[in-house]
């Protein structure tokens, strides 16, 4: 079982169980740009390479691991709902926020 650390960086689209175990969806962490819109996906770290100030906003805004996010749209930007909040993030700032589904 891998350990994650909040604010080290994390292995994209890596499995969390062992590599020869069979992968589930579930195993993943991807990047919140890459989630499709309508799908409901679980904050479960923070990129190393966000900002100090940029991950003091979003735990402000109730955006902290544990958290359960809809993403609404991608593009132009990545817009995400929770909790009776919803935040339109430019793309770098939504590659540097890590999920599971």
């Amino acid at each position: 079982m891998t350990k994650l650390n909040l604010f080290r960086n994390t292995k994209i689209n890596k499995p969390l169980a062992n590599r020869n175990a069979q992968t589930r969806e579930s195993d993943l962490i991807t990047p919140m740009s890459e989630v499709l819109p309508g799908k409901m996906v679980k904050l479960v770290a923070f990129d190393e390479h966000l900002s100090s100030d940029h991950r003091v906003h979003f735990i402000a805004y109730g955006l902290q691991p544990g958290t359960w996010v809809e993403v609404l749209q991608q593009s132009p930007v990545t817009i995400i709902h929770f909790d009776n909040t919803e935040l339109a993030l430019e793309r770098d700032l939504s590659r540097e926020i890590l999920c599971q589904p």
